[in-house]
Order: C-alpha cells, then structure tokens, then sequence
C-alpha cells in the first residue's frame, strides 16, 4: 500500500515540480532579454531592443514596467497601434491588487491624453481613480478630460 501511495506522490509531483522548473526557466531568460533590451535602448539601438523586450514578454508577461518602456519605444518609432497594444497588455497581465491595476490604467489613460483621445483618457483614468483615490496625478488628469470634454460638448451643443 506504502508503495502505492509513494507511487501517485511521485505521479503527481515530477510533473509540478517540472511545471515550476520550467516557469523558473522562462522568468530567468525573459530577465535576460529584459537586461539585454535596456543595454541596447541605451546604446540607441531602438529596433534591437524591441525584438529582445517582445520575446522577454513572451516569455514571461508579468514585467509591468517592460510593456510601459516598450510603449514608449513603439511611441518613438510613430508606432501607435503597437504602443496601445503594449499598455492593453500590461492591464491584462497586472496583478489582482487595486494599486497596479490603478497604475496600468492611469498610464493608458495618460497615452491615450497625449494622443488626443480624451474619451478613452477619461474611461481609464476614471477607473485608475476609483481604485486608488489617493492618485493625485489620475485625479488631475481625470480633471482636466472631463473639463475638455465639457468643452467640447458645449461647442457642439450636448
């Protein structure tokens, strides 16, 4: 019986401890592309960063920081569709606590501010705002769509 039970342990561990050894694997390479991205943002070779920031994301999606810097990259190279793909993918990879959820929605909101897009600025900045309320700069922000977009409506007459 001993036997048995050692037998379904070992059964279901390899696989896990597999799982865990292979997810160890891909964060430790995703970092590698990350510090090997950043060496070549700042030596200013833009398009070789990209490549080494996509495949870390690949690798491992939860680099927050990385889907902002590379935003901003794809922003430099007139590359807008890419730029918001970046920032969608960071809300859709954040963790489940209301300040990073605040922090990816308020830099999305703050792309699509510089951008022009004021009714998509104010959605995200207005949900950045409600889940940290503390957040000066959402709320400051969240201000000054809503002021443009009354603005806007007054001239148009809605």
């Amino acid at each position: 019986m001993r036997k048995k039970i050692l037998l379904v342990l070992c059964l279901i561990a390899v696989p896990v401890c597999s799982n865990a050894a292979l997810e160890c694997f891909r964060y430790n390479k995703a970092k590698q592309l990350r510090d090997r991205g950043h060496d070549l943002d700042h030596d200013g070779h833009t398009k070789e960063a990209i490549v080494c920031y996509e495949e870390s994301l690949k690798l491992y999606p939860y680099f927050l920081d990385l889907h902002q810097e590379l935003a901003e990259l794809y922003l430099e190279q007139h590359d807008v569709a890419n730029a918001e793909r970046c920032h969608t993918q960071a809300i859709e990879h954040r963790p489940a606590d209301p300040i990073s959820e605040a922090v990816v929605y308020r830099e999305r909101g703050i792309f699509y501010y510089h951008l022009g897009k004021t009714e998509l600025a104010e959605a995200d900045l207005a949900h950045a705002f409600a889940k940290d309320p503390a957040d000066g700069l959402s709320e400051k922000l969240l201000a000054a769509c809503r002021k443009k977009l009354k603005s806007v409506g007054s001239k148009t007459g809605r």
